[in-house]
């Protein structure tokens, strides 16, 4: 039940999230956009101090996570991104399976 309460929330996050990264003016978020490939993808994190998203994403290959990651540039934030993934499904399970020692809390989102 409250899985199914997470994925209602984190898809509505995702909407709510869409609109302003595609009002960006700035021409290296549209470049990070554009490099997404459409589909599902866990947000891993989002961070406002520079080199923490890499960091992270440096973290996660250490422990042996195989998953593509990528940091999007969203204003002054630096979103960390794993996946795509061809349904939600797919992504939910990727997200239940990363090691829980990282304090990582992903969601799932369309883009």
């Amino acid at each position: 039940m409250l899985e199914d309460r997470v994925d209602m929330d984190s898809a509505a996050v995702a909407r709510a999230q869409a609109p302003a990264a595609s009002t960006s003016a700035s021409a290296s978020a549209s470049a990070d956009k554009a490099a997404l490939a459409p589909g599902f993808y866990l947000q891993l994190g989002a961070y406002g101090r520079d080199g923490k998203a890499e960091e992270m994403g440096e973290k996660l290959k250490q422990a042996g996570v195989d998953l593509a990651v990528e940091v999007v540039r969203s204003g002054s934030v630096n979103r960390l991104y794993g996946g795509p993934f061809e349904s939600r499904a797919l992504a939910q399970e990727a997200a239940r399976a990363l090691p829980a020692g990282l304090g990582l809390k992903p969601i799932v989102v369309r883009r």
